[in-house]
């Protein structure tokens, strides 16, 4: 164990990394950085003393920095590793060396000798070297050894190796002795050894260069409109490129010049940068899609609405830069709130925000009928009668009625006496809540007034010519009775009565659909009727006596009749004493003039 331990050496790894100003500035103007790597293991041990070993190579332990092959051929097949070997994926013009040093020490019998190398990489044969060994030595059992190194083996440039050539852990090389001159006499000691292989590579890393810009299409869109959004990442250089989200280099998305995401549903930063792979990277270039919030768009309105109503829209969210109205019939209207004539159906509003997002809402608006409302009812009345009046139409929720002096009603029919003239108002209501007015002028009449300018032309009914009599009803109908409520005799306000002959009372009274008037009483006095009572009898001598004793004034003051024709019993146009004949004549024979 001792012996092996000797004559394999621990391996030692150095790894070296040359930068160099003139590399930064490479690097600076995007050139590819140069660096050398050097990995190898060496046997530290001197040779001398190590009788044992009598044949090539020692034999395999597991601490052994190589292991050892037999084949016929007499070759001894060495598997190298370097393990902390670490070449990056993205180097690129790869110039790898190897400088292999072997010892071969030998005690011989005085004769020269030859010894052949060949060196393979993975079972390749890539070199042959020969050594020479002329020197000689005593033999001593392996004691006193002589040992000679021969030339180093430089593989340089001799192979384009890939990263990965060198990151697999181990490498097989091989080493084969080929004795020239035949093979030492027993008893003699001779023995190859490897002092040390060393792998050296130059390689150049590229340096990424920063994209002059990283851009979105949609750079920007209202949420929820968009699906997916392509980012391209223009200019720079490097393998590929490297997208992220939450800064450079921190969530990474997604890989390539050009590629679509799921579209962000807030707003978001993109990064994108060129890198190598197992390298560098570079700077970030930036870009931001923008996420505008949608507008929640509502309605409110003053729906259910009467017809004769004003209906008020106002539309929702606040601050829009547009609202745009849309009535049933296609019609437009624009503001937040708008106050427009009633229309059933469905209303739109479209709302427009400042940076350009949209939505709309609907809404359905109930318009309410109005009322018909009506008053019915005689409107003319008289002041002795009811007023009577209806509110049209029926079935509704209320009547409210205003009289001309303020009193009011609420039913749907009203009975009022006596009646209240003027104008009569009426507010009907409909279940619905819809209201609406009419009004009636009621005209209250009364009985007329006594007709006027009562006359009978001549007032007297003495002679055979006929008699007019005159009322002036002043617009009603003039009614001539013998008694001021007897059946009409005449209507009209001129009435002809052809030679009367006796003392008459005709009553004057004027009509309308209210009624009659009071009366006024015009007399025709016969002669003879000196009591003026409508007959000539034993009465009348002594209103006779008194009107010839004391004149006609006092008499007809006292009588007030037609003196004339009642004493005028001769016809003379006086009233005396030559009356008196013809006034027993008259009483007598009953023959009055």
């Amino acid at each position: 164990m001792n012996r092996i331990r000797r004559c394999f050496a621990t391996i030692l790894l150095l790894v070296s990394v040359i930068a160099h100003d003139a590399a930064r500035a490479d690097q600076d103007r995007g050139f590819a950085n140069v660096v050398t790597l050097s990995a190898g293991w060496t046997d530290p041990q001197q040779v001398r003393g190590d009788p044992g070993c009598n044949r090539c190579f020692c034999d395999q332990t597991d601490n052994a920095p190589y292991t050892r092959h037999e084949n016929p051929s007499n070759a001894t097949w060495l598997e190298v590793g370097f393990p902390n070997l670490t070449i990056p994926p993205c180097a690129i013009n790869l110039h790898p060396r190897v400088k292999m040093i072997g010892r071969y020490d030998y005690d011989l019998d005085g004769s020269s000798r030859r010894v052949d190398w060949r060196l393979s990489l993975n079972g390749t044969v890539t070199s042959d070297r020969s050594c020479a060994f002329t020197q000689p030595s005593r033999n001593n059992g392996g004691q006193d050894c002589i040992a000679h190194d021969c030339l180093t083996i430089d593989l340089q440039g001799r192979y384009a190796w890939t990263p990965n050539d060198f990151n697999n852990n181990t490498m097989l090389w091989a080493v084969k002795r080929v004795p020239v001159g035949g093979e030492p006499r027993e008893g003699s000691t001779s023995y190859l050894r490897i002092i040390s292989i060393e792998l050296i590579v130059d390689y150049e890393v590229p340096v990424p260069q920063q994209p002059s810009q990283a851009s979105a299409n949609p750079q920007s869109f209202c949420r929820g409109t968009a699906s997916q959004v392509q980012l391209t990442a223009t200019g720079g250089s490097g393998a590929d490129v490297q997208w992220f989200t939450g800064g450079c280099g921190v969530n990474h998305i997604g890989n390539g010049v050009s590629i679509p995401v799921a579209a962000p549903t807030v707003t978001t930063a993109y990064y994108a940068r060129w890198y190598y792979p197992g390298c560098s990277e570079s700077p970030c270039a930036t870009t931001t899609v923008a996420v505008y919030d949608v507008p929640d768009a509502s309605i409110e309105s003053n729906s259910p609405i009467c017809a004769n109503g004003t209906l008020t829209l106002i539309g929702r969210p606040n601050g829009m830069a547009a609202y745009t109205w849309t009535a049933p019939n296609g019609q437009q209207h624009t503001g937040q709130r708008i106050d427009v004539t009633p229309a059933a159906g469905t209303w739109t509003l479209a709302v427009r925000s400042s940076t350009n997002c949209t939505d709309s809402a609907s809404t359905s608006i109930v318009v309410n009928a109005v009322p018909a409302a009506a008053i019915e009812g005689d409107t003319n009345v008289c002041v002795q009668e009811t007023l009577h009046l209806t509110g049209m139409p029926p079935g509704m929720a209320s009547y409210l009625w205003t009289a001309p002096n303020g009193t009011t009603y609420t039913s749907r029919e009203i009975h009022v006496s006596p009646p209240i003239q003027g104008q009569w108002c009426l507010n009907v209501t409909s279940p619905q809540g819809c209201s609406a007015p009419a009004c009636a002028s009621v005209t209250v009449r009364t009985r007329p007034n006594p007709p006027t300018n009562v006359d009978a032309t001549p007032r007297n009914a003495c002679g055979d010519e006929a008699i007019t009599l005159h009322a002036d009803a002043n617009g009603a109908l003039c009614i001539w009775s013998t008694t001021c409520d007897g059946p009409p005799v005449f209507q009209g306000e001129t009435y002809v009565i052809p030679s009367p002959h006796a003392t008459v009372t005709y009553f004057a009274r004027a009509r309308n659909e209210c009624g009659d008037s009071e009366c006024v009483a015009v007399q025709l006095v016969a002669g003879g009727d000196a009591n003026c009572d409508g007959l000539v009898n034993d009465f009348d001598i002594g209103p006779f006596a008194f009107g010839i004793s004391n004149g006609i004034e006092a008499w007809a003051g006292f009588y007030q009749c037609d003196a004339l024709c009642a004493l005028d019993m001769n016809r003379n146009g006086r009233i005396d004493n030559f009356d008196i004949d013809p006034f027993v004549d008259c009483l007598v024979r009953q023959s009055c003039p």
